[in-house]
């Protein structure tokens, strides 16, 4: 309801005249709800990570009694694969590096030897697991001596010979030579060790009639791969008569070659009467020779 503007009286509210006065009423204007307001954003929810999740430890194997004791058949189980083949080729790849290494430091001597003095050749040796054969001396690219060696257990001429001091396997060589026309033998007593490598020398020297001319010992060093490096030769009486030293090259564990300088203190020298006589220098006679190794 509603009251004229006019005279008071009550009027509908659709009434736009009152009846009584008949004054115009006026028109009430419908204005729209206002609008809500937006509401604001609602925040980015914070970006969680995810949570490990606990994987729950495997549980142990419980035997089946059903399964377990059920045999599994041949084809399907597991082949275990031998060892003993890889074991066995090991040992025979390891067995043989170490064989060739041996043969080539130990057991394999040189078989020849040639030395140069100047560059011109002045002995040659042969020799055979260690032992000498024979032996050739040039001068001027001409032969002046030459004799051969052979194993012999005859040494009833050496007298008063102290062939039991060389330590190792003794050997007693004979060689027949003749020097300036007179025939002469000679009788190498030489001690070796198991691999034949030569320890110890004596050299005795006899005429055709059985008289000893002279005798020296040499005594040898070795290095660490069984190969010379020092030795000297002594007079029957105990006088230094050579030192040698030796400047080896080797190529995987062989002797290839040798720098050797000879000191030499003095030297038989034969007699009217035929025989040799030790003389000793008034200045030792100094010289340098290369040995080449053929195997």
């Amino acid at each position: 309801m509603k009251i004229c503007v006019n005279c008071g009286q009550e009027l509908q509210d659709e009434m736009k005249f009152c009846l009584d006065c008949g004054a115009r009423q006026p028109v009430a204007v419908q204005r729209p709800a206002p609008r809500p307001e937006p509401a604001p954003p609602p925040a980015a929810a914070p970006v969680q990570q995810p949570r490990r999740q606990n994987v729950p430890a495997p549980e142990p194997d419980v035997p089946d009694p059903l399964w377990d004791d059920m045999p599994i058949p041949e084809d399907r189980r597991p082949k275990k694969r031998a060892k003993w083949p890889l074991i066995l080729l090991g040992l025979v790849v390891a067995a043989g590096a170490a064989a060739g290494v041996y043969y080539a430091r130990t057991v394999k001597q040189y078989d020849e030897m040639r030395y140069y003095e100047d560059d011109a050749l002045v002995t040659v040796e042969t020799y055979d697991d260690g032992r000498i054969l024979s032996e050739e001396q040039y001068e001027n690219d001409v032969l002046v001596f030459e004799q051969s060696y052979e194993q012999t257990d005859d040494a009833q001429e050496i007298d008063g010979s102290d062939m039991e001091t060389i330590p190792g396997v003794t050997e007693v060589r004979r060689a027949q030579l003749s020097r300036g026309g007179v025939l002469s033998q000679v009788f190498v007593v030489e001690g070796y060790d198991r691999h034949g490598r030569i320890l110890g020398r004596h050299v005795y020297e006899f005429d055709d009639a059985g008289n000893l001319l002279y005798e020296y010992t040499s005594e040898y060093t070795r290095d660490s791969l069984g190969y010379l490096t020092h030795w000297e030769q002594w007079t029957g009486d105990g006088e230094l008569m050579l030192e040698v030293d030796l400047e080896n090259t080797c190529s995987f564990g062989r002797l290839t070659s040798s720098v050797i300088h000879f000191k030499r203190n003095g030297r038989f020298l034969p007699t009217e009467d035929g025989g040799y006589e030790y003389q000793a220098s008034a200045q030792p006679d100094v010289y340098t020779r290369t040995a080449e190794y053929q195997y």
